[in-house]
């Protein structure tokens, strides 16, 4: 079933509640977290990555090094500071929404398991999970792999298969 066909068998109400919810938590966080973070450490080696790709089409850090990164995170950073400019503000925006939607993908992931009320817990439940949120306001790949990691839950996860599989 696709994701499309999913949404509407799905009560609208909960989904926007649990986005919501995930949204304004992960916004509230990297308000309250102040300042832009320094981008040192793997912040600065993601960014360094992402920007010398956009600059010279070539995928190099800081010093020059080729394969000391996994291309997936700075590709990310790179296609955003292609949308948005070099703005560490759009990524965590970005990651707050992504952060907000992998909300939604585990109430549709518990849908398919469990019956009312429990997809709407665990939707929630990942609303406000500290590790779920305290990642959106720095420039780590958690909030990303965190999605993915749910999406490929969610793909690989068919109702018609025995539990065996």
């Amino acid at each position: 079933m696709n994701l499309t066909a999913w949404f509407a068998m799905r009560s609208r109400r909960e989904v926007a509640a649990v986005f919501l919810v995930a949204l304004f938590i992960r916004v509230g966080y990297m308000w309250h977290q102040g300042p832009l973070p320094p981008l040192i450490g793997d912040a600065g080696e993601y960014h360094s990555f992402a920007t010398n790709l956009l600059s010279t089409g070539r995928y190099t850090g800081v010093h020059g090094e080729q394969a000391s990164r996994m291309p997936g995170y700075p590709l990310f950073l790179a296609f955003v500071y292609a949308l948005f400019g070099e703005s560490v503000r759009a990524v965590q925006w970005t990651q707050c929404l992504i952060g907000a939607l992998s909300c939604v993908l585990m109430y549709g992931l518990a849908a398919e398991l469990l019956a009312a009320p429990w997809p709407l817990f665990c939707g929630l439940a990942g609303a406000v999970y500290y590790d779920l949120y305290s990642t959106c306001p720095f420039i780590w790949s958690e909030c990303l792999y965190s999605f993915f990691l749910v999406l490929s839950a969610r793909w690989l996860f068919k109702s018609g298969w025995p539990p065996t599989r």
